[in-house]
């Protein structure tokens, strides 16, 4: 069933990634974050497996994983604005913007399992970074048409609401989304929704304000730019490299492990 839906993702992503219509510059962007993530999992992957002694809950490991998680999630804002742009019907955008969702979420689930065999109950993650990428997608949907200027108050105020709840904590799991951590679970990979929707809902206020109407800023001289062109093609199919980049990572560590005995 998994290899099925596995191939079947594939597939769609060969599908509607041809380039055609789409934006260098966000492309290549997305790709940026998705390159600074493989090597961020990288570095946590040798921290794990004991070659190199490195804090990533604190300083600048910390902050660091959160900036790539939010250039991430900031791209997918302008992502949703552009689509919105191009839409001729609206309802038709977000029925698409849904199921896109919803498909996240499936995967996000998976990873939510493999994390429990890896990593134990007491590491499970629960609300990670495609969750969050999964609700932004949805909630951007409705979102994109308010006005630009209440889009940034909400951000604002989603980061504040992130600032209070930061120190909160539970017995139970039904706030860990929102921002509530839980007593006995330290997820290594925790973006809730506040105050981490924040980035997609700047990234939509910058889509409309750039990319109104599904129009395209004046950015020729990047096609002519060949590193820019490679992370662009990189950049289509950021979802399938973040799927698969870790699992690989950790199953050459694993190896490494066994033959060092």
């Amino acid at each position: 069933m998994f290899f099925y839906l596995a191939m079947k993702y594939i597939k769609f992503l060969l599908n509607i990634h041809s380039g055609k219509g789409r934006y260098i510059e966000i492309d290549a962007l997305r790709a940026f974050a998705i390159l600074l993530m493989v090597f961020y999992h990288f570095s946590w992957d040798l921290m794990y497996f004991g070659y190199i002694e490195i804090d990533v809950y604190n300083g600048f490991w910390y902050w660091f994983a959160r900036f790539i998680a939010s250039l991430f999630i900031f791209t997918a804002g302008i992502g949703i604005a552009i689509a919105y742009g191009r839409c001729k019907d609206y309802n038709d955008f977000v029925k698409s913007s849904i199921k896109r969702g919803l498909v996240i979420f499936m995967w996000a689930a998976i990873i939510s399992l493999v994390s429990l065999f890896q990593f134990g109950s007491g590491y499970m993650i629960i609300f990670g970074i495609l969750h969050l990428l999964g609700f932004s997608v949805i909630a951007s949907a409705f979102a994109v048409r308010i006005n630009r200027v209440i889009i940034i108050a909400v951000a604002v105020v989603t980061v504040f609401i992130g600032y209070k709840l930061f120190h909160m904590a539970s017995h139970d799991l039904y706030l860990v989304w929102a921002g509530v951590q839980q007593y006995g679970r330290a997820m290594p990979d925790y973006y809730p929704v506040f105050p981490y929707f924040a980035p997609a809902l700047v990234g939509l206020a910058v889509g409309k304000t750039f990319y109104s109407n599904g129009m395209h800023p004046d950015l020729k001289f990047l096609k002519k730019n060949n590193a820019v062109k490679l992370l662009a093609t990189m950049g289509r199919f950021s979802l399938l490299i973040y799927l698969v980049h870790q699992p690989i990572l950790m199953a050459f560590f694993s190896i490494v492990q066994f033959f060092r005995g």
